[in-house]
């Protein structure tokens, strides 16, 4: 049997595959494809290449049980420098053999000043800065999220 509550890589791999099942069939809908790459190290500060079309995004992924008590993320600050960099935090619920995912962005407005966030561990802290929840925009539906992460003009 899994240990779905404490097999946290495991559970990292579940939630970002149905956050990229998602995606691409909301995109499907919309006639785009998604082009996709997955980063196996932690050294650029992003997890996944996005690229629909001409637009490309690089993307950092945090999780958080929906019920959990973090606050704060730490990320690497290239990402934040660059344009097409965007922190995508999902809450996620386990229920009944189902998995719910709610989507929450770093608001783009707020990348500069997050830059000047010390990281919530010390280590490395000209690496990273600290993303806080409450500079977070929720979506309510994958289509809002890839009208912000496709649509929406760069910051």
């Amino acid at each position: 049997m899994i240990d779905l509550e404490h097999d946290s890589k495991y559970q990292e791999q579940i939630i970002e595959y149905k956050f990229v099942s998602e995606l691409m069939i909301e995109l499907a809908f919309e006639n785009k494809k998604l082009e996709l790459m997955r980063v196996h190290t932690d050294s650029f500060g992003y997890d996944l290449i996005l690229k629909v079309n001409d637009q490309v995004k690089y993307v950092q992924l945090k999780s958080r049980k929906l019920d959990g008590r973090a606050n704060y993320w730490d990320v690497h600050r290239s990402l934040l420098q660059q344009e097409n960099g965007f922190v995508l935090i999902i809450f996620y619920s386990f229920n009944k053999n189902d998995l719910q995912l709610e989507y929450n962005y770093l608001d783009l407005n707020k990348y500069k000043s997050t830059l000047e966030e010390a990281p919530k561990y010390k280590k490395d802290k000209e690496l990273y800065c600290k993303v806080s929840k409450k500079d977070l925009i929720k979506v309510d539906s994958i289509k809002e999220l890839t009208d912000v992460l496709f649509l929406e003009v760069s910051r």
